[in-house]
């Protein structure tokens, strides 16, 4: 049995690629903040790709880890 590795977006596009795979799953923003128990503002801080409106870099990579693990994508 075989594993398939997709790409998505352009690489180094963060954002895009978080858009996708929340959307595959059929999820508005508020949905999938609500289900993660994250905060809206900070998971559209990540799909705008707005870094500069995320806390402390350590703390936004746990968050991101947390968002990407929730729909079961690869974390790197």
């Amino acid at each position: 049995m075989g594993f398939v590795t997709k790409r998505l977006n352009a690489p180094g596009r963060l954002g895009p690629d978080l858009v996708e795979l929340r959307e595959r799953v059929g999820l508005t923003l508020a949905e999938a903040a609500k289900r993660t128990k994250l905060a809206p503002s900070v998971l559209k801080a990540f799909e705008d790709e707005d870094w500069a409106d995320l806390p402390d870099p350590v703390y936004a990579e746990r968050l991101l880890k947390s968002y990407v693990s929730f729909f079961g994508a690869n974390e790197s």
